[in-house]
């Protein structure tokens, strides 16, 4: 039986992120879905994980992700060598980087991304993001204190909102072979039926019918056209 993964489930909180792993299993109900605590030795080290989630957390969360990882970091590679899928969202993209700053304090990130993350704890970003995607729109919201920089090779192509940078316009995420990372939070695969298709598509399984899928289309064709509104401000 093939797995999905949602790792440290006990960090990963926060703006309803964890329904991305629960609808990943609905998506995918041949797949057995398995949540690995931070304590626990991640099943991707051991090459036994097909799809890897991971989301939003604490800023304290970040720091006891990472040093929960770090153990594992060629394991990771290796894995994103093979191609394994793994979709992060929200700030956990940030554990992944180079460093995080914070002011005059620097954490060290794994290392496996050139990435700088660049907190403003006084300073929170709110929005809504339209961009594309292999021809497809995607549709979010983001609510973040830090950006990111470093990395040319983005996710997502920005239609209306912020980059990875937190520049008007900018490239969304950063992708490498099977890896997804973005800052978009919440249920992202559930407002993103098209997006949803396509991760599923890299553990093989084409042609599948998402829950809800009419209702799903529906919600997020509303979506598109809201975002596309030039007389809507896509900041919150």
């Amino acid at each position: 039986m093939k797995i999905i993964e949602f790792l440290y489930p006990d960090l990963c909180t926060l703006f309803g992120d964890p329904y991305n792993a629960e609808y990943l299993s609905k998506m995918l109900p041949e797949f057995k879905l398995v949540r690995t605590l931070s304590t626990d030795r991640p099943l991707f080290a051991d090459n036994k994980a097909a799809i890897v989630y991971m989301g939003s957390m604490t800023e304290a969360a970040q720091e006891c992700a990472i040093s929960a990882l770090s153990e594992y970091k060629s394991d990771f590679i290796r894995e994103l060598d093979n191609n394994t899928t793994f979709l992060i969202t929200g700030n956990a993209l940030e554990v992944f980087g180079e460093r995080i700053q914070d002011g005059e304090k620097t954490i060290s990130g794994l290392g496996v991304f050139p990435n700088t993350a660049r907190r403003q704890m006084l300073k929170r970003h709110n929005s809504f993001y339209l961009g594309n995607f292999n021809k497809m729109g995607i549709v979010g919201y983001k609510s973040q204190f830090a950006h990111t920089t470093g990395t040319d090779s983005n996710l997502f192509d920005t239609v209306r909102g912020v980059g990875l940078d937190g520049i008007s316009g900018s490239g969304e995420g950063f992708r490498l072979n099977n890896f997804f990372a973005t800052y978009l939070i919440g249920p992202l695969l559930i407002q993103n039926p098209p997006f949803a298709k396509y991760i599923a598509s890299t553990v093989g399984e084409k042609d599948i019918t998402l829950p809800f899928e009419t209702a799903a289309y529906e919600s997020y064709n509303a979506r598109l056209k809201e975002y596309a509104d030039k007389n809507k401000n896509y900041l919150l």
